[in-house]
């Protein structure tokens, strides 16, 4: 990879090889300002399961700290629109990525028997939010770690 300045869209990971197609990318809607981002939708061919992937890069590494903290706030107890009616999480295991981490599971699956892992990252300017909707029969890792290790392998 070249050296160059960091954008959001640069940051967006590619999952094709772990079987996860991209089907929307774009600007993340609700940020304003100076702040770059990118909003990504990924699905498995075949399955509900999913990832989506939402990435920001601040004017400075104090801003972006800020902004993660308030969204590992935030998703402690998220609205109900956020991940279904009754849904509530609970705190899990973060993969060992980024400078700062926090990270949730649904407290229980859904009907279809999956959970959604929520994990909240910070690497100097760059925030990531990632969901994966997945078996809640393991711990989402094999998605969840690669996917954040190609966002910052970039970000210094």
């Amino acid at each position: 990879m070249t050296a160059g300045p960091l954008t959001a869209t640069g940051l967006v990971p590619k999952l094709d090889d772990l079987g996860y197609q991209l089907t929307q990318q774009g600007k993340e809607p609700a940020i304003l300002g100076d702040v770059d981002s990118a909003l990504a939708l990924y699905q498995k061919q075949g399955s509900a399961k999913s990832v989506q992937v939402r990435v920001y890069v601040f004017p400075n590494a104090g801003s972006a700290e800020k902004q993660w903290a308030a969204y590992a706030e935030a998703f402690r107890n998220p609205p109900p629109d956020v991940l279904g009616a009754s849904a509530k999480n609970v705190d899990t295991e973060s993969p060992q990525v980024a400078q700062l981490r926090k990270s949730y599971v649904t407290a229980k699956p859904d009907g279809s028997g999956n959970n959604v892992w929520t994990d909240i990252y910070r690497q100097d300017r760059v925030v990531a939010l990632v969901q994966v909707l997945d078996s809640a029969g393991g711990d989402g890792m094999a998605v969840r770690r690669p996917v954040a290790e190609r966002i910052f392998a970039p970000v210094p």
